[in-house]
């Protein structure tokens, strides 16, 4: 499993790194495991990387899957195979601390701003972005808002191996009843057409809408940008003792039209939030702008889907089965420890 373009970026990159992983974070140490090529004879020594590793030209060493405690993800193994990233911006996650689960099974499932800094929190911990171009870390915030799903399934894998949320499906065949495992690999996502990808440059869609000939130009949705939004509404909600105009703006926030449009209107991502609503304002204004990006959002398609296929065991049956966490989000980690059967009647 490739990390980067080839050998040497890869075993650059993840000593990199680990030398940025947080000291008052528990890792772990796990012993680098180095893959050898099917080629090489068994006796062959296999270097190893140095703290502060250089270039090498012409190395023959295999990238290793694991290496104190990171996990590398196979650009091809992403949502919709990585097309929605640079191509140059490789990814690995690290297993949750019990300290960081604890925390995350404090959130209240009634409270959606909750769930999304939870979310955030945890990925941003747990997972790393580097891109080879740059030679630089990017924030785990980019992570793509429809994504979040998958990462939160892939942590929850490493968390507790082999052992999957089980959803319950009915075959519409023969009428069985069966547990199908909720996996990374079976979120759904739809397909993109190779003219909105042609329109993508990694981060930034550029759409010509109806006769237009300018583009309108949005960055993807992360949950970096979803995070901020919905703290500004709690900030907006706690907060009643505004001047008259900024109570005018917050009203705003709570408009179903701003909620549906604001996540698609930041460029850099960095954008404050009342540029935002500036920004939503003079679109509001422009009937033909307004439909434009009604259009777009209506009709893209970037969040996975609310079901994953399932398989009949006695019949091959095809079917589908809508995604839930029984214990609700704060239970999406939770171990069964209970091996005596105290809990159980």
């Amino acid at each position: 499993m490739a990390f980067g373009r080839d050998n040497d970026n890869n075993e650059e990159i993840l000593n990199t790194l680990n030398q940025q992983n947080n000291p008052e974070e528990d890792f772990g140490a796990e012993e680098i495991a180095v893959q050898k090529d099917s080629t090489e004879e068994s006796e062959t020594p296999q270097p190893q990387p140095d703290p502060k590793p250089a270039k090498r030209e012409n190395s023959n060493v295999q990238m290793p899957n694991l290496v104190d405690g990171w996990r590398i993800i196979n650009n091809d193994d992403l949502p919709n195979h990585g097309v929605l990233y640079p191509s140059s911006w490789r990814f690995a996650y690290r297993c949750p601390t019990a300290k960081e689960v604890i925390n995350f099974s404090t959130v209240d499932d009634r409270d959606t701003p909750a769930i999304m800094a939870a979310i955030e929190d945890l990925v941003r911990k747990c997972v790393k972005i580097w891109d080879l171009d740059t030679e630089q870390e990017v924030s785990s915030t980019e992570i793509n808002d429809g994504h979040k799903l998958y990462f939160i399934l892939k942590l929850r894998e490493f968390y507790i191996p082999n052992n999957y949320i089980q959803l319950s499906s009915i075959c519409e065949i023969c009428h069985e009843e069966y547990n199908v495992d909720l996996k990374p690999e079976s979120i759904m996502y739809p397909e993109l057409s190779e003219t909105l990808i042609e329109a993508y440059d990694g981060r930034i869609f550029s759409l010509y809408m109806g006769d237009s000939d300018e583009p309108i130009r949005f960055r993807i949705p992360t949950i970096g940008t979803s995070s901020r939004l919905f703290k500004y509404m709690v900030k907006v909600y706690n907060d009643r003792n505004t001047k008259d105009k900024e109570k005018k703006d917050n009203k705003l926030m709570f408009d179903k039209s701003f909620l549906k449009i604001a996540p698609f209107l930041f460029i850099t991502g960095k954008e404050p939030v009342v540029e935002i609503i500036a920004k939503f304002k003079k679109i509001k204004d422009n009937e033909k702008l307004l439909e434009s990006y009604v259009s777009i959002i209506d009709n893209i398609q970037l969040d996975n889907a609310s079901e994953i296929y399932t398989v009949c065991p006695k019949c091959d049956g095809e079917g589908t089965v809508e995604i839930a966490f029984p214990g609700g989000w704060k239970k999406i980690f939770a171990k069964d420890l209970d091996t005596k059967g105290y809990f159980k009647v």
